[in-house]
């Protein structure tokens, strides 16, 4: 059978090679749908965060990565904070590593994102972020799914983080 083209979801040997050996280990794995999925988890994640929803969260994270993430939104409820973040733009997703093994199959994802991130105190004073700057932002994700699981949904299990401005 004729191979997948997967140049427009990996700009990098690394990432079209990871790609590939998903592809190998579970053939009915669709690059182009889980870009489009992966799309969606990303704001979907970053919105619930901003907004504290525990709920959403648990059902797109591993359970190590949404411990993290509920410490953190609970320190900031604690501390009587809200965030609001509104996400401008996804300008670019790369797939730039994969790899299937043990049964399961993990895809990093480069997002290349413009958002505004407010985080405001009791009072309403902004104690982080601007509400009127819009920062371009290069995040690191990395999802994972059982391979041959009845659950379609690929986790979220690990992020890294570049802002600039």
């Amino acid at each position: 059978r004729p191979a997948i083209d997967v140049s427009g979801f990996a700009t990098t040997e690394k990432g079209r090679a990871g790609v590939a050996g998903i592809k190998a280990a579970a053939p009915g794995f669709d690059p182009a749908r889980f870009e489009a999925g992966a799309k969606v988890a990303y704001e979907m994640i970053v919105r619930a965060f901003a907004d504290g929803d525990k709920t959403t969260l648990r059902n797109l994270l591993s359970p190590a990565a949404y411990a993290g993430i509920a410490s953190a939104i609970d320190q900031r409820q604690k501390a009587g904070e809200q965030t609001t973040t509104k996400l401008v733009s996804i300008d670019e997703t790369d797939v730039v590593e994969g790899a299937a093994k043990n049964g399961s199959a993990q895809i990093s994802v480069r997002f290349s994102t413009k958002m505004i991130t407010t985080t405001r105190d009791k009072a309403d004073a902004v104690i982080h972020g601007d509400p009127d700057l819009v920062i371009s932002t290069d995040d690191l994700w990395t999802f994972a799914r059982e391979i041959g699981s009845s659950d379609p949904t690929w986790r979220l299990v690990a992020t890294e983080s570049d802002h600039k401005h």
